[in-house]
Order: structure tokens, then sequence, then C-alpha cells
């Protein structure tokens, strides 16, 4: 609180609160607002970040046999390394970063028998040879990637599975998980069209539910290219984006539960 009333970042968490409380009756969404037992519930999981990230703006309710949760993670990024810093956006004013999630939980029948695996978008093959002789000057990749795009590069470097059956997929996209040969047999030629469709998108399958959220360098309504420079105004998901998001990732959800 300052000097002459609420700070500039308490006023826009207010409005993105607001906001977010009426998108969750269009989408017939229970509003929650903060729900402290909500990392808990979610358990392990490499796009939660622990403590003392908040978790917040929760709306929650049933599609079908899904349990749906919708939530904002903010928190501050580590800076040891300034090239590389987490979340859709970096606010400078306040140093915190920010990720939508959506939560999908089958509460009714049996549970979809699915692999542990992350999917995340390839951003280091899509900016290959666009940066040639760049990449070693002053600021390296902070002063040339957005904020984002810094977080999935930094969280998720290195090479993924690939498929014979369709080569260019990780050009496109990061698979890692624990057992390649199970991955292979899981995502069909049918999947991974789907995503080659779709780029952009970041799920993780963990035992129990799948969390969805998107890269904005991605997102169509909002797309700019990478290298782009934002202020923490259009940071994180923009609240009038949530259908959008929720839908995607339903529409991520039956894909990897039809055979």
């Amino acid at each position: 609180m300052g000097l002459f009333g609420k700070s500039r970042a308490d006023k826009e968490r207010e409005a993105r609160q607001a906001a977010f409380a009426d998108q969750a009756l269009a989408l017939r969404l229970s509003w929650v607002g903060q729900d402290d037992t909500l990392r808990d519930t979610l358990g392990a999981s490499s796009l939660v970040q622990p403590p003392p990230a908040r978790l917040g703006n929760v709306m929650e309710g049933l599609r079908g046999t899904r349990l749906v949760t919708v939530f904002d993670q903010e928190w501050a990024p580590a800076r040891r390394d300034p090239a590389f810093n987490p979340g859709h956006g970096i606010d400078d004013s306040e140093g915190t970063c920010a990720l939508t999630l959506v939560s999908i939980k089958t509460v009714s029948g049996a549970c979809p028998a699915r692999p542990p695996f992350v999917l995340v978008p390839n951003l280091a093959a899509q900016l290959r040879g666009q940066f040639t002789g760049r990449l070693q000057g002053e600021g390296g990749l902070g002063e040339l990637l957005a904020a984002g795009a810094q977080w999935l590069m930094a969280q998720y470097a290195g090479s993924g599975i690939g498929f014979p059956e369709r080569p260019h997929f990780d050009e496109v996209y990061l698979l890692r998980g624990n057992d390649p040969r199970t991955l292979r047999g899981f995502f069909t030629p049918a999947r991974l069209d789907h995503f080659l469709q779709r780029p952009g998108w970041i799920v993780e399958s963990l035992e129990d539910r799948l969390l969805v959220s998107v890269t904005l360098d991605s997102w169509p309504p909002t797309r700019r290219p990478l290298t782009e420079k934002r202020s923490g105004a259009d940071m994180p998901l923009p609240p009038e984006h949530l259908p959008a998001l929720v839908e995607g990732a339903l529409a991520i959800a039956d894909c990897l539960e039809r055979a």
C-alpha cells in the first residue's frame, strides 16, 4: 500500500480478479478466488511453482465427467541468471511472473490410461538461425526473447522424443518422459497431428490429471514475434481469452483419451 492509496500492482490484481470472476460465470464455473489447499491437491508438477508462489483467481466446476480448475500462478523469478526468467511475462516494475493454468481431472468413471509426460513448444528450434551472431551480444538471450520464451527454453532445455512418422514434430514441440517407448506408442499420428496443427500449448500429464497452459507468443488472438518486448500490462493471459484456453485444454483432453 503506497502513501496515497493502493499501488498500481494492487489495482491491477483487483481488476484481474474481478474480470476472472466474470469469466467464471460465462464458463459455468464456480468462483473460488483464493484456495490455500490447491497446491496440495495438484501434487508434484514441473509447472506449479513451490511456495512462496501464489495461486489465486481460482474457478472450478464440472464439465461432463471432468473437474475443471482454472487458476493463476504468480511468483518472483529466480534472478541468478538474468537471461532466463519464468512465466507468461514479467512486470518489470514489480519483478513478478505469472502463468495461467487449467487442471482437468476425470472424477466419474475410469480414469484415462495416460503415461506421465511434459509437452512444451520447442522455441529453440523455432528461433534457430534467426539470430546468428547475436546470441553472444550484450544482454544475451535476455535482450532478445520475451519472458515466456525464456522460461520454456531454460526449464525444458535439450532435446525431446522424436517420431519417424512425423519427423518435424520435434521442431514444433519437445516431448519429455521417463519411458520414450511407451510415449511413442501413446502419441499416435492423430495425436501428433492435433498438436502440430495447434502450436504453442504446454501440457503436463500427471497421475490423476492434466495441467494445460499456452505460451502467449503462440496464442492466436495476441500473436506477436517471440522477440518482441512487452510490458506487464498484457501479462499474464488476458481474462477475455480464458474461454479459448479452457476449450483448447478440453480438446487436448479429448484427443488424449481417444484411441
